[in-house]
């Protein structure tokens, strides 16, 4: 995983509404990943998969009261991550959906909790099984399917090295 991003539908359209880190992508990418990540008549539980200019990105789609403090409308928000373009994209899907499972069930899909949790993720996924503590004090245990392949390791290993 090379990055976690929040994407949105916000009043003045779709964005990408946080990034990390924030300089991996182009602002170009950014806007292009964030278009496509959310196409017209995505649904909650959606899980949509981009790929572009070498990156890849896989999006869970989730359904929020607000986002906006000036629009107090429902809308849709993406959790997703940035992969390689290589890199299977399903084993994620589960992840993604135990992030927002959890938050849901604690009732945490507000602005204020979810813009900080792309930066959680980054810091907690080291390994194939990781603990994400959350900003309630809370702690969810992942376990990827299909665990990460040896290339992946390699790729993070001189990534770290660089």
């Amino acid at each position: 995983m090379k990055g976690a991003f929040l994407v949105g539908l916000t009043t003045t359209g779709i964005k990408m509404l946080v990034l990390h880190p924030p300089d991996l992508l182009p602002k170009h990418l950014q806007d292009e990943f964030a278009k496509k990540s959310m196409p017209i008549g995505a649904e909650e539980g959606d899980f949509i998969t981009v790929v572009m200019e070498g990156y890849q990105a896989a999006t869970m789609m989730m359904k929020v009261d607000s986002f906006e403090q000036e629009d107090t409308r429902s809308t849709m928000l993406g959790l997703g991550v940035i992969l390689h373009e290589a890199d299977n994209p399903t084993m994620y899907r589960k992840m993604l959906k135990q992030i927002i499972d959890h938050y849901q069930r604690k009732n945490m899909l507000q602005h204020e909790n979810l813009i900080e949790l792309p930066k959680l993720m980054i810091e907690a996924f080291k390994r194939p099984r990781f603990q994400l503590k959350l900003s309630d004090g809370d702690e969810i245990t992942i376990e990827l399917e299909g665990g990460i392949t040896e290339g992946q390791r390699i790729r993070e290993a001189l990534k770290r090295l660089r």
